[in-house]
C-alpha cells in the first residue's frame, strides 16, 4: 500500500492511500462525508493498521460529527488473509452491507491497537452489529493493498430499489428499442439475427430493454452492422426476420463503420432558453441510469433549500416556475448531467465537452472539475443571484457582419458583446433602451435583428450584482484538473486550472461558442482535437444547429 515510493517493498504510505481513495471518491462524483461504510484492507499489523488508519482518517473521518463517526470494518478478522483474493473478499462484503443495510461488529477485537487514534479519527470500529438507515441510497468504500506497492480504492453504491416487472412482450408507455448487430460479414451477420430470433422465442420473460442493453452495450462492434428498433418482440421478430431476408423495412438500418475508425465525440452542453416544461419525462420513466442522476440531484436540491427537482420538471403546475433563472439553472444542469450519464451508459463516451453560459456547468462536472453537488450548488447561487438583479435589460441577436455589428455596438454605452455563437451570429445585451436604440442603428445598416425572449441582460455589466455571492460560493467548492479536455466558452481554448474568478468573469464576459466550437473541430494547432461527431447535451438542439451555421460562414480552408 505505498504506491511504489515508500522506504521498503512492503512498507506503506499514508499518502499513497489517502491519494487513491481521494482519487476513487472523484471519479464516482460522490464526496467524503456520503460514505456510509468503510471495508478497510485491515491486516492486523503493527505497521500497516496505524498507517491505514490515519489515511482513512484524513479521507473519511475529516469533518465528521462526534456522534456520527465513520464506521470502519475489515473481513479478515473472520476469515483471515485470502492474499490475491482478499481485495475481492472485502468487496463482497461491502456489498452484503449496503444490500441489508448493516454494518457486523469486528470480530476478536480485545485490545485496540494503542498506536490508533481512537476519539480524534472521526472513524470507528463496530463492535456490535450496527443498523445504516432504512431508506436512501447507502455507499462503502472498500480498500485493498498489494505486497509490491499497488493500491486500489473502489466506491459501492446500493441499487436502486427495484421496479415491477414490465410486460416482458410489450412497453406500455410506448418506448421504443433500439438493438445493434454487428458481424465479420453480411452472413455472419444474417446468421446472428437467426441466433436472436430463436432466442426471443425460447426466453419470452426476457424484457427487451435487458436484451438491447446487454447487446448495444456488451459486444464488439464488428465491421458489418444493423440497428432493429421495437416497441415490442413481435416488432423485434418481424424486424430480424427482415433483416434475415435481407428485405428493406423502416425499422431497420443496415450500413458500415465509416472509414478512419470511431469518430472523435464532443459533448455540447445548452444554456438557458433551451428548457420546456415536462422535458425528460419520458427519458426518466425508460432509462434508470438517467433517472437515478435527476433522482440524486434532486436529493442535493432538496438539502440546499430549493424547489424538489423532479415536481419543477414533471408537475405542469410549476410550468411557469421552470422559466424562471433561479430555478432553471440548477433544473438544466441537473438534466444535462443525467443526459451525459445517459449516453455514457450507451457506450457513448466524450473527448471533450463545451458548454454554452450556465451549460458550462454540467461540461465542468461531466469532464471531473466538479462534482455533481458543487455543481448544482453554483447553478443555485448563479441562478438565484442572477434572478434578483433588476430586470431591465434587453437581448437581440444580430446576425450580419461581425464588424459592421462591432462598430455600431462600439457608439452605443452600456451595452456588451453577450456571445459570439457564430462568425456572423453576434448576441448584443444591455439596459432596454439602450438597446432598442441600437436595434434601430443596427437595422439600418441591413443587420438581421431578432429580440430575445430573455428576463434578464446576461453575460452584460447589469449582472454585476450577481458575481460576489458567486464568487463566496465558488471560494468554498474544491476544483479539479479536468479528466478530459474542457473547452471554455469564456476564453475558446481548453482549462487547465479554474478558480472562483473564474466563474465570476465567465458571468460576467463573452461566451465565445464559435471560438470554443473551432477550437474542438480543430485539426491543425499542435494537440488539435479534431472533434468530427457533436451530441448536444440538452432538452432543445440550439447548439448544434449554431455549430453548423458557424462551419457554412467559415472562411475557406477552415475545415
Amino acid at each position: 500500500g505505498h504506491g511504489g515510493r515508500a522506504n521498503g517493498l512492503t512498507a506503506p504510505r499514508t499518502t499513497a492511500q489517502r491519494a487513491v481513495m481521494t482519487g476513487a471518491l472523484e471519479r464516482a462524483g460522490v464526496e467524503p462525508g456520503q460514505i456510509d461504510f468503510v471495508e478497510a484492507h485491515g491486516t492486523g499489523t503493527a505497521l500497516g493498521d496505524p498507517v491505514e488508519w490515519e489515511a482513512l482518517a484524513g479521507v473519511y473521518g475529516r469533518g465528521r460529527p462526534a456522534d456520527a463517526p465513520c464506521p470502519v470494518g475489515s473481513v479478515k478478522t473472520g476469515i483471515g488473509h485470502l492474499e490475491a483474493a482478499a481485495g475481492i473478499a472485502g468487496l463482497i462484503k461491502a456489498v452484503l452491507v449496503v444490500r441489508h443495510r448493516e454494518v457486523p461488529p469486528l470480530l476478536h477485537l480485545e485490545t485496540p491497537n494503542r498506536h490508533l487514534d481512537w476519539t480524534g479519527s472521526g472513524l470507528t470500529v463496530p463492535t456490535t452489529r450496527r443498523a445504516l438507515p432504512a431508506e436512501g441510497t447507502l455507499r462503502a468504500g472498500v480498500s485493498s493493498f498489494g505486497f509490491g506497492g499497488t493500491n486500489a480504492h473502489v466506491i459501492v453504491e446500493s441499487a436502486p430499489e427495484p421496479q415491477a416487472p414490465a410486460d416482458a412482450s410489450e412497453t406500455p408507455d410506448g418506448t421504443v428499442h433500439a438493438l445493434a448487430l454487428s458481424a465479420h460479414t453480411e452472413t455472419a451477420l444474417t446468421t446472428l439475427a437467426g441466433l436472436y430470433r430463436t432466442h426471443l422465442a425460447a426466453h419470452p420473460d426476457v424484457p427487451l430493454a435487458a436484451l438491447c442493453r446487454s447487446a448495444n452495450t456488451g459486444r464488439s462492434p464488428l465491421p458489418h452492422r444493423a440497428v432493429l428498433t421495437a416497441g415490442t418482440r413481435d416488432e423485434l421478430d418481424a424486424a430480424l426476420d427482415a433483416l434475415i431476408r435481407r428485405e428493406p423495412a423502416v425499422d431497420v438500418a443496415r450500413g458500415e463503420p465509416a472509414p478512419g475508425g470511431a469518430p472523435t465525440v464532443a459533448f455540447l452542453f445548452g444554456g438557458q432558453g433551451t428548457q420546456y416544461p415536462g422535458m425528460g419525462r419520458d427519458l426518466y420513466d425508460a432509462h434508470p441510469v438517467f433517472a437515478r442522476t435527476l433522482r440524486r440531484a434532486d436529493a442535493v436540491l432538496r438539502d440546499l433549500g430549493e424547489m424538489p427537482l423532479l415536481g419543477l420538471l414533471f408537475d405542469p403546475e410549476h410550468a411557469e416556475d421552470l422559466a424562471r433563472t433561479r430555478y432553471c439553472q440548477p433544473a438544466l444542469v441537473a438534466l444535462e448531467v443525467a443526459l451525459a450519464d445517459l449516453w455514457e451508459s450507451c457506450g457513448v463516451r466524450p473527448a471533450a465537452v463545451l458548454g454554452h453560459s450556465v451549460g458550462a456547468l454540467a461540461a465542468a462536472c461531466v469532464a471531473g472539475v466538479l462534482s455533481l453537488e458543487d455543481a448544482l450548488t453554483l447553478a443555485v447561487v448563479r441562478g438565484r443571484a442572477m434572478d434578483e438583479q433588476p430586470g431591465e435589460g434587453a437581448m437581440i441577436a444580430c446576425v450580419g457582419d461581425p464588424e459592421t455589428v462591432r462598430d455600431i455596438a462600439a457608439g452605443h454605452e452600456e451595452v456588451a458583446l453577450a456571445a459570439v455563437n457564430g462568425p456572423r451570429n453576434l448576441v448584443l445585451a444591455g439596459a432596454a433602451d439602450r438597446v432598442a436604440a441600437l436595434r434601430a442603428d443596427l437595422e439600418r445598416k441591413g443587420v438581421t435583428v431578432r429580440p430575445l425572449v430573455v428576463s434578464h441582460a446576461f453575460h452584460s455589466p447589469l449582472m454585476a450584482g450577481a458575481a460576489e455571492p458567486l464568487r463566496k460560493a465558488a471560494r468554498a467548492v474544491e476544483f479539479h484538473a479536468p479528466r478530459i479536455p474542457w473547452i471554455s466558452d469564456a476564453t475558446g481554448e481548453p482549462v487547465e486550472r479554474v478558480d472562483a474568478e473564474y466563474w465570476v468573469r465567465h458571468l460576467l464576459g463573452t461566451v465565445r461558442f464559435a471560438e470554443g466550437f473551432a477550437r474542438l473541430r480543430d485539426r491543425d494547432t499542435e494537440g488539435g482535437l479534431f472533434c468530427d461527431a457533436f451530441v448536444e447535451i440538452g432538452p432543445h438542439p440550439t447548439l448544434l444547429n449554431l455549430g453548423r451555421a458557424a462551419v457554412a460562414d467559415a472562411p475557406a480552408g477552415d475545415g
